[in-house]
């Protein structure tokens, strides 16, 4: 098992100017757009438990939980200090208000732990949690921790074992709200690591059975992970996008809390079933629903009717909560499991499909995004345009953007019981740890994922002797190791489906490793049997010239929420001309002279040989999905059989 690292990924290149846009962009901003970003809800703003049509009152707690976590991992991740402050008043102000009874939440005394079909209160609770875990994490404020374990003592009363068995979902859920509290299992589980209080890890097990046992009454689609279901080949994920992205990682920390070999297999058998519904992008089909309901039926005629099993198809949309919740599960994955499958899953999904979905200045999001995209705007969906809440429609994705930087930089090192490093994902940063006695940094540079080398430079106070290990991607065709440049005689080994090199050596001060992944640029197939093109970690598009419509202007500057619409005489009416025989006659690498932050301008492109609408031969530039606001990604292909000698 891996665990993070003992000290600190400092943030730099690219990744340190994605951080600071995030500072001046949603994350850092949001309580100026969005009044319930901070409405003070978990504090004296209480609310009643009320519903207006599809609103429910719990809303605003998931809105201020999510983006409050965002901030706090924003803020450890850069080490703003300003930043940080504003955090520790928060985390300070939510402890002031937190009653005799160990109640921190969102609702008035008398309105508190309702099991209705509508009960939001463990959901809104574990997103609070999250930033009070954060905050711990990152100040070890013993304070901070027993206000969390007093909050957990209340909540293990409400329901389950020491509640007479008193269940949540015997009602059936009508909006996602308590299947979305199943989530309050992964604080518990943190808490019971810490603490190992079995009440604790009690409730855990009977929510999750009692999940599972009323999963069949359910009038809204989210009981993709209850047992019976996830573990059903012939059962298709058809739920919200997001519960099922986040449940994901909950049968895995509970086979790691009991051993329970049911939950790992549920596990397993979830990630199987996943990837009949990801997108080349990486994140999965989810707008909102995995599935489709059948006929275009309106909203307000869906309940009772059968969704159906849907394919990803580029077009189709995934939500920015969904690719979040993945890559945070796809984390978990990786640490509980040490298979770098998920790993090489996370990698390509948050510099893919995450990055697609957000604009380079990280002052707006797609709610909902595609890999072919000829138009973002409010034409299509209220969730279609760029913005930097989506009020319009519902502020949980903007909220949760923010989460993902901070959470990819965290998982970059990670370490194990023996005190080995593991390098887990690649990109410009500073690891300063300790190795024994040693005081260690380690300065990793590179334009990772825009070049595949990557240098270490390592900084010593004494030599200590440990065992390094560097994941091999698996797009990767192979790697060189130089160790102080010469070879390293590093050994192979399996991580599960994935691969990792392992050196174990004495390391010493102004060492020096370099790690060069071979890599060729490949043809990666849709569902619908279109292809697109990728090299190394990232997926490539035709970029197609957008015109902005900013129509919305908030009263902060110069924060919009703005239509794209492909220019007048745009073309994106390609077909792919390819030979597998002799692939690097169709697809050539170039490097460019663009300089600045990578994601405004790549450095790189690839020159892609295609067919006209004309069907006439051209070059035509592609450059990564996450340089491009509109796009196209897949095309039909055609071999070229008059290129043939």
């Amino acid at each position: 098992m891996l665990k993070p690292i003992n000290g600190r990924i400092i943030p730099a290149g690219w990744i340190l100017e994605h951080l600071k846009r995030d500072k001046e962009g949603i994350t850092g901003k949001l309580e100026h757009l969005c009044e319930d970003a901070a409405s003070g809800i978990f504090e004296d703003k209480k609310v009643k438990d009320e519903t207006n049509g599809v609103w429910s009152s719990w809303w605003p707690g998931e809105t201020e939980g999510n983006w409050r976590d965002a901030l706090a991992r924003l803020a450890f991740a850069l080490g703003d200090e300003d930043l940080v402050q504003r955090v520790t008043r928060y985390v300070e102000r939510i402890l002031q208000y937190q009653d005799e009874d160990g109640y921190i939440g969102i609702f008035q005394a008398n309105e508190r732990f309702g099991n209705g079909a509508r009960s939001g209160e463990l959901w809104t609770q574990s997103r609070i949690m999250g930033c009070l875990i954060t905050y711990y994490e990152n100040t070890r404020d013993d304070q901070v921790l027993k206000a969390l374990e007093r909050l957990a003592d209340l909540i293990v009363t409400k329901f389950g074992p020491l509640a007479g068995g008193r269940s949540l979902y015997q009602i059936p859920d009508e909006d996602g709200s308590k299947t979305h509290s199943l989530m309050i299992i992964e604080p518990l589980l943190y808490l019971y690591d810490h603490s190992k209080k079995p009440e604790y890890l009690d409730f855990c097990v009977f929510l999750y059975e009692d999940y599972t046992r009323y999963a069949k009454y359910a009038k809204f689609p989210c009981y993709d992970l209850s047992c019976d279901l996830a573990q059903d080949p012939e059962v298709p994920f058809v739920g919200h996008g997001p519960h099922t992205a986040e449940q994901l990682r909950i049968p895995l920390l509970l086979y790691k809390a009991t051993g329970n070999e049911l939950y790992c297999s549920v596990f397993k058998s979830a990630v199987d079933k996943l990837k009949r519904y990801m997108t080349l992008s990486g994140s999965c089909k989810s707008d909102e629903l995995i599935g489709a309901y059948y006929g275009h039926v309106s909203e307000v005629k869906q309940e009772g009717l059968d969704i159906w099993h849907c394919y990803p198809i580029p077009g189709l949309g995934y939500e920015y909560c969904s690719t979040t919740e993945l890559m945070l599960s796809f984390n978990s994955a990786v640490m509980e499991t040490m298979d770098m499958e998920y790993a090489d899953m996370e990698e390509w999904l948050v510099m893919n499909a995450a990055m697609a979905a957000k604009r380079s200045d990280g002052k707006a999001i797609q709610y909902l995004c595609a890999d072919n995209l000829y138009e973002a705007s409010k034409a299509i969906g209220d969730r279609w345009d760029y913005s930097p809440t989506h009020t319009d429609a519902a502020v949980c994705c903007a909220p949760n953007s923010g989460k993902v930087m901070p959470g990819h930089l965290s998982r970059m090192w990670l370490t194990d019981e023996r005190e080995s490093l593991h390098a887990v994902y690649y990109g410009p940063c500073i690891l300063k740890t300790r190795v024994g006695d040693a005081e260690v940094t380690i300065e990793e540079k590179t334009a990772y994922p825009f070049e595949n080398h990557v240098t270490f430079h390592i900084s010593a106070d004494r030599e200590f002797d440990t065992c390094l290990y560097l994941r091999v991607p698996g797009w990767s065709t192979g790697c060189e190791v130089l160790v102080n440049g010469a070879s390293a005689g590093e050994e192979l080994i399996r991580s599960g489906k994935g691969q990792t090199v392992r050196l174990e050596r004495i390391f010493r001060d102004r060492d020096t490793i370099e790690v060069t992944f071979k890599a060729r640029p490949r043809l990666v197939k849709a569902v619908d049997g279109t292809f697109a093109v990728a090299y190394g970690p990232l997926l490539y598009s035709l970029n197609i010239e957008a015109e902005a419509e900013d129509y919305f202007h908030y009263d902060l500057k110069p924060f919009c929420d703005t239509n794209y619409r492909p220019v007048k005489g745009a073309d994106w009416n390609y077909t792919l001309l390819y030979d597998h025989n002799r692939p690097d006659n169709y697809i050539r690498i170039s490097q460019t002279d663009e300089a600045g932050y990578e994601w405004d301008k790549s450095p790189v492109k690839l020159q892609v040989k295609m067919l006209s609408s004309w069907g006439i031969p051209r070059w035509v530039d592609l450059v990564p999905i996450g340089c491009t606001i509109l796009r196209r990604t897949t095309f039909p292909m055609v071999e070229d059989i008059w290129g043939r000698k």
